[in-house]
């Protein structure tokens, strides 16, 4: 099973073909495709694991935040 960083390069090198095949316009509607998933998107997906980690960590502080804070606070 591919990780990280490699996951990005078999994409890459497993489209290349593909990709380099498409004509002026479909390229248009391809990036204009991305452009309008990435403006919809929230969140965006981690490819390394190290990046994953430290989501999970950032939300696990601010959820003991959200649930302690108040308690220490009365």
């Amino acid at each position: 099973m591919l990780r990280g960083k490699e996951v990005l390069q078999a994409l890459v090198h497993n489209n290349r073909d593909e990709y380099d095949q498409l004509t002026a316009q479909e390229l248009k509607e391809v990036i204009c495709e991305f452009e309008e998933c990435k403006a919809t998107k929230s969140k965006a997906f981690r490819v390394s694991a190290k990046a994953r980690i430290n989501d999970v960590t950032r939300t696990l502080a601010d959820v003991e935040n959200e649930v302690f804070l108040p308690f220490f606070h009365r």
